[in-house]
């Protein structure tokens, strides 16, 4: 009886098992999106040219997500945090660069350069990172340093900056 059970302990501590885990979560998270409350909160000034906001999601009292949106002249940055229990489990990046400035009559967002990046995390751990290229990789301490950073700077900003936040 281990015998069979064994090869299934294994498959979930795997980095595999541990990848289909998180986006089993990202899209339970944006199929019940609409039934979450949200808030949505301005970026600072200097933050960017064109201005740019964070909308949080939450189901009951807990965070499922935060989106920056960031505007540039020549481009924008589309970044999607996820959560669960808590804790950041994905994050992905969407930046378009443009091919002339937003307020350019030739422009349009179909002509813009889209380039994605995703990082996988489990308990604080960065275990798979996947460049703009799709290069899938193992990511590193300071990538990981750097994105956890991120989340806790991005999470103190917008309780500081809420008031009823649920």
């Amino acid at each position: 009886m281990i015998f069979f059970l064994f090869p299934l302990l294994l498959a979930q501590g795997s980095p595999n098992a541990q990848i289909k885990a998180i986006r089993d979560k990202v899209t339970y998270t944006n199929a019940h999106l609409p039934a979450y409350k949200h808030k949505e909160v301005e970026h600072p000034e200097g933050i960017s040219t064109e201005g740019g906001d964070y909308t949080a999601y939450w189901s009951n009292d807990s965070l499922r997500l935060i989106i920056d949106k960031t505007y540039g002249e020549m481009g924008q940055e589309l970044v999607h945090y996820y959560f669960d229990n808590g804790m950041p489990v994905f994050v992905y990046i969407i930046r378009y660069s443009y091919t002339v400035p937003l307020y350019d009559k030739q422009f349009s967002l179909k002509n813009s350069k889209r380039e994605e990046t995703r990082f996988y995390l489990d308990n604080y751990a960065l275990i798979r990172y996947i460049d703009e290229k799709g290069v899938i990789l193992p990511g590193d301490k300071s990538m990981q340093e750097n994105i956890l950073t991120e989340v806790k700077d991005l999470l103190s900003f917008f309780y500081k900056n809420t008031a009823a936040i649920k």
